[in-house]
């Protein structure tokens, strides 16, 4: 917004859907495009509370050649009961944690998504890239790749804010790595 002067906007969708929801001007959460397609929240087979977080289940609405009905899309979110204040009547929703597939899992079966994670390691400077990869329950590497002048507490200082996060339960090593033909995926 600063960059460019304006107000920015978010809309959501998927190929199988087109788009399912966006933000107005007052910034509130997604308006559900109830006209195109039903969003339901799940958390282990049943529906959650208003504000409960659960997995999306969409059903579209319009799309007579391939109807998707109860379709799992992996994106996690809760339905927001509040009305917003620009007063349109579509229900509001909000994207809470990225595809239930990136959680990492720790030994006392708490889930960590990459919103939680991401923000936590973009506020470093010193590095180009970085993966975040779990190769056990109760072990998570940050691989980075370095930049020339990187500060010479990157490590530790990632691996503290990691395990303020993720608590002592969960293991975090940081590694530096040069970013190899396989590892083009970084974040």
């Amino acid at each position: 917004a600063d960059v460019f002067g304006c107000d920015v906007y978010n809309q959501y969708g998927a190929q199988e859907f087109n788009r399912m929801g966006w933000d107005c001007s007052f910034h509130t959460g997604m308006h559900m495009d109830a006209d195109s397609v039903y969003i339901e929240f799940i958390k282990d087979g049943r529906p959650v509370e208003p504000g409960e977080e659960g997995e999306l289940v969409v059903t579209g609405l319009h799309n007579t050649l391939m109807p998707l009905i109860r379709y799992r899309i992996s994106d996690m979110g809760r339905f927001d009961p509040t009305p917003c204040p620009c007063g349109r009547g579509l229900p509001l929703f909000h994207l809470t944690g990225g595809r239930i597939d990136d959680y990492l899992i720790l030994p006392s079966g708490r889930q960590v998504g990459p919103r939680m994670i991401v923000p936590r390691i973009e506020r470093f400077k010193g590095f180009k890239q970085f993966r975040v990869v779990q190769r056990a329950l109760d072990h998570i590497e940050v691989l980075l790749v370095k930049e020339p002048e990187c500060p010479a507490t990157l490590e530790q200082d990632i691996e503290t804010e990691m395990r303020n996060l993720l608590g002592e339960e969960s293991i975090t090593t940081v590694s530096y790595t040069h970013l190899r033909a396989h590892e083009t995926s970084l974040h």
